[in-house]
């Protein structure tokens, strides 16, 4: 996910670091708003954006409706990860 420095810091009513780089106040923010990802969290700055990574797995499976693709959320399945599945008759990505 990405998201604009400046809305972080604006969503908590906020001044953004005139450092933009600075992911010692960044990251906790990031934390503490998205705190419902699976854990670890990876937080990376490019430019005037920060850059949110979790866990995530991705299994290929056969649907018998024409569904392309299923995202189970991991809270809602106690899971530290999100699962996506896709399509196993899908051609694949290049």
């Amino acid at each position: 996910m990405r998201f604009k420095i400046a809305a972080l810091f604006e969503f908590e009513g906020k001044t953004p670091p005139t450092n933009a780089a600075d992911l010692f106040s960044i990251t906790p923010l990031v934390l503490k708003q998205f705190g419902f990802l699976p854990q670890p969290v990876m937080v990376t700055v490019e430019g005037d954006e920060v850059v949110i990574q979790y866990p995530i797995r991705i299994q290929e499976e056969n649907f018998e409706s024409k569904i392309g693709a299923t995202i189970q959320m991991a809270w809602k399945h106690k899971r530290d990860f999100h699962l996506v599945k896709i399509r196993a008759d899908y051609p694949p990505i290049s």
